[in-house]
């Protein structure tokens, strides 16, 4: 049975995953910086073209490794975020003794699948080659859309990977005390159709969601698809206090 979900309201349920977020997006649009001024650059001739695509192609190439650290450290910081807010939101048993916030290891386990380098990789080699092959003219909106374009398509891979590892975390301290999942999904104007039949939904920790996903990427918990923003919240069994 699917639960109606609540009139539409701002959504503030996490500001410490938000403010990765938003650091995360910033930090990839410093990275290519330097391509989005080259791409800025006012030309007069097809042979200064060719000089500035030849640098923006170079430029985007060599963006590389620093968003491939940006994005990864945050997926990892992700994990930690995710289990201290299901934490909040259910409470250890009383008189529970363990560690509620997994460790480095607990970390890069949670997140070995959730590797975006070859697609960081990948995107920026395309726009680069996109650069070579299909050559922007002599107009600076043209080269523009070449960097934005890039910078959209690492922040789907960075925030869908940054949601996953959250999931990751909320997943990880609810198994710690076998408490339930339960899929919350985000209620504004950008609720998709997919995502909102499945708002209420609980299962055990262990568990995975039944649905039909339109994304090779789903593994039985949110995200669904890219740039989801859905979520499993904890939920404490009735036996164990509620």
């Amino acid at each position: 049975m699917t639960t109606p979900l609540p009139e539409p309201v701002p959504d503030t349920t996490t500001p410490e995953l938000d403010a990765l977020e938003t650091e995360t997006r910033t930090l990839i649009d410093q990275h290519l910086d330097d391509a989005r001024d080259t791409a800025d650059t006012t030309v007069t001739s097809s042979v200064e073209a060719t000089r500035r695509n030849s640098r923006l192609a170079r430029l985007l190439r060599g963006a590389r490794d620093a968003i491939t650290e940006a994005v990864t450290g945050a997926v990892q910081r992700a994990v930690p975020i995710g289990a201290k807010d299901a934490a909040a939101e259910a409470p250890p048993p009383d008189g529970a003794e363990v560690r509620i916030v997994p460790d480095t290891v607990d970390v890069h386990r949670l997140t070995s699948d959730i590797d975006l380098r070859n697609d960081v990789r990948f995107i920026l080699g395309s726009q680069g080659l996109r650069v070579e092959i299909s050559p922007p003219g002599r107009s600076r909106e043209d080269a523009l859309a070449v960097v934005d374009q890039a910078a959209n398509r690492l922040w789907n891979v960075a925030s869908t990977g940054i949601s996953r590892a959250y999931t990751r975390g909320r997943q990880w301290y609810a198994a710690l005390f076998a408490y339930d999942l339960r899929w919350y999904t985000r209620t504004d104007e950008r609720t998709c159709w997919r995502c909102r039949p499945l708002y209420g939904r609980v299962i055990a920790s262990r568990e995975r969601f039944q649905t039909e996903p339109d994304w090779e990427g789903f593994d039985g918990l949110p995200p669904l698809h890219f740039r989801c923003r859905c979520y499993t919240e904890v939920v404490r069994r009735p036996f164990l206090g509620r």
